[in-house]
């Protein structure tokens, strides 16, 4: 199932342009001026994003973990593990408590600041009580955790979904 840009911008609540931007920045495969249609597991990846730039995480991990392709392979498998039907698979999604985010770091080398870290996507009841605490390593500040739940992406997936559906 794929998208126009125009649903997909409409489904974030962002402009036609904005979407643009955001997408060159964080799909490197998409050509420039081409009539892009998006994937379901984009169209989650993005909502991702969205709600953890919305829910405050600030640009450069947001970029860096949420919006990294691993974080986009992740969605696409989870997606394409819980059924192959993507309202299906959003269905299935639902019943569980899935939280997306990044688990990252600053550390000093120098005299530059490097951000180590990784893209986070599990079930919430897993979630393992170790995740929260800071690791005190040689030059580390502080462990940052963002989480955030997957359900407000999977509306986003869903609303678009029901479109498409009823469009046909």
């Amino acid at each position: 199932m794929r998208f126009g840009a125009g649903q997909v911008a409409g489904a974030l609540g962002m402009t036609h342009q904005a979407l643009g931007h955001l997408t060159r920045k964080l799909i490197a495969r998409k050509p420039p001026g081409y009539h892009y249609r998006y994937g379901c597991g984009e169209v989650l990846w993005l909502a991702c994003y969205r709600h953890a730039r919305a829910a405050g995480l600030e640009p450069a991990p947001a970029e860096l973990f949420i919006g990294s392709p691993g974080m986009h392979l992740m969605l696409e498998e989870l997606l394409t593990l819980a059924a192959p039907d993507p309202a299906q698979a959003v269905k299935r999604l639902r019943n569980i408590s899935i939280s997306f985010g990044a688990r990252y770091r600053f550390t000093e080398s120098g005299h530059e600041t490097e951000m180590h870290g990784e893209p986070l996507l599990f079930e919430v009841s897993r979630l393992p009580e170790k995740l929260m605490e800071p690791r005190p390593t040689a030059g580390v500040a502080e462990m940052t955790v963002f989480l955030a739940p997957l359900a407000q992406p999977l509306n986003v997936l869903t609303r678009l979904i029901e479109e498409n559906r009823n469009a046909t």
